[in-house]
């Protein structure tokens, strides 16, 4: 297939306007694939993935407020993902990959306080709150938390969570699922997880 090959091409980002690793620093990355005008890249020395070039904070929050609520947005890719966002219905695939991770993890955690970073719609945390886990979550979006108090009846802090530093309280399972890979501070994102884990908890990403 044509272009594949490039895909998966070494190259060291020498040009300024192309951001280093937000991680470790390296400006040394591979192109795993292209979503409309941006390059998605992983650090070669940490393994990090990140975008190319990185959409401003403004872009972010109104592609995510447009998601949330017309399913459009600036990443045409994206509709078709976030359209099963919104139910907790069985035959929902998102609903179905949610099931999947939480059996997963309640291999090694029974359920407890659940902390998702990132939460959106809250139905990551309706899925976990019916499998006996007490769900609290956190998001920027204010249409994605609008849809978690109305339709799910949780209540979520709306904000950015490496900054929330009033959080003095801890959880026995911290998710952040699609989350890492958009902070613009995946270090203070890590940092911030460490800090509200109870004793014996699990992360997940």
């Amino acid at each position: 297939m044509p272009g594949v090959a490039a895909l998966w091409q070494t190259r060291r980002v020498s040009d300024p306007s192309q951001p280093r690793c937000l991680l470790c620093g390296s400006n040394e990355a591979r192109m795993r694939y292209r979503i409309t005008r941006f390059d998605v890249l992983q650090c070669r020395p940490c393994r990090q993935i990140y975008l190319h070039p990185l959409p401003s904070e403004e872009e972010i929050q109104a592609l995510f407020a447009s998601l949330y609520t017309t399913g459009e947005g600036s990443v045409p890719e994206l509709k078709d993902y976030y359209r099963f966002c919104f139910d907790d219905e069985p035959d929902n695939p998102l609903v179905e990959q949610y099931e999947a991770w939480l059996d997963i993890i309640e291999r090694f955690r029974s359920p407890g306080r659940v902390l998702d970073v990132g939460c959106g719609t809250g139905l990551f945390l309706a899925v976990a709150r019916r499998r006996g886990w007490e769900p609290f979550g956190i998001d920027e979006s204010i249409e994605a938390t609008r849809h978690a108090r109305d339709h799910f009846g949780l209540e979520p802090w709306v904000g950015e969570f490496e900054s929330l530093t009033q959080m003095d309280e801890t959880f026995d399972l911290v998710t952040g699922w699609d989350v890492i890979e958009h902070s613009r501070r995946p270090a203070d994102l890590a940092r911030a997880t460490q800090r509200c884990l109870a004793p014996d908890g699990v992360v997940a990403l």
